[in-house]
């Protein structure tokens, strides 16, 4: 027999962040983006959110990218990680990662229960 698993999906536009906001501030608008768009769907108990591409970077950072990476470090990871084992989910985005050198990639990162 199968089992029907509710879903969630978003297509939202990124967390608007102005030029000049320091990287920290930006991190924090972030979160509360995610907060706000994901309060809308958890009420209906869905077993997997998906998020949008690069759902952890705001628009406005793009000059300052190394910047604003070093200063997410696993905030924003670790929020949805949060969610996912507070609402018992599965919330699946990818991320803009810092690699060796000048190797920008994505990455994605499933949070689980």
């Amino acid at each position: 027999m199968s089992r029907h698993i509710p879903d969630s999906t978003f297509s939202t536009v990124p967390a608007a962040v102005t030029a000049g906001t320091s990287h920290n501030d930006a991190v924090g608008h972030v979160i509360a983006h995610w907060q706000a768009q994901l309060a809308r769907v958890l009420p209906q108990r869905p077993d997997l959110i998906l998020l949008p591409e690069i759902a952890d970077m705001p628009t406005g950072h793009q000059a300052e990218l190394g910047s604003y990476l070093l200063a997410r470090q696993r905030q924003v990871q670790d929020y949805f990680a949060g969610v996912a084992k507070k609402h018992h989910c599965y919330i699946g985005y990818t991320s803009l990662q810092d690699g060796e050198g000048c190797l920008l990639y994505t990455s994605p990162s499933p949070r689980d229960r």
